[in-house]
């Protein structure tokens, strides 16, 4: 598949993710923005965590291109952050980042790396951390 097909497949599951961050976010008084597309060199969507009228931060999920990232290659991943404003980084994770496995070349392999994120990703310690940074 290509990163525009790999896109439009797995969007819904990253505002579904961002909508669980989000449900998290709200339950501890925090405010949530509606998730937005955050698309520049590779496929992206965000949402704003913010206390009050005060942005706190982002929380992001990036479709990785190996060619955008390494300079040639197909091969896709997946990047879960969140990050306050001004940049400090709470949370990041690219299953099997810094690997050559990093990098997925067919369906199969992205299914995979997604059920990774899904595992690893836990939307109220992201809450939290957000929570400890206001």
């Amino acid at each position: 598949m290509t990163a525009k097909e790999t896109w439009e497949k797995y969007r819904p599951d990253f505002v579904e993710l961002l909508r669980q961050v989000g449900e998290a976010v709200k339950g501890l008084g925090l405010t949530w923005g509606e998730p937005e597309d955050w698309t520049d060199d590779e496929y992206s969507v965000a949402a704003i965590v913010g206390l009050r009228k005060r942005n706190l931060g982002t929380v992001q999920i990036t479709l990785t291109e190996e060619a955008v990232r390494e300079g040639d290659g197909d091969g896709l991943g997946f990047l879960f952050y969140a990050a306050l404003e001004g940049g400090a980084i709470l949370a990041s994770f690219a299953p099997d980042n810094y690997t050559p496995e990093c990098w997925s070349y067919d369906e199969a392999g992205l299914s995979e790396a997604w059920e990774v994120v899904l595992a690893e990703v836990n939307p109220d310690t992201i809450a939290r951390a957000f929570q400890g940074a206001e």
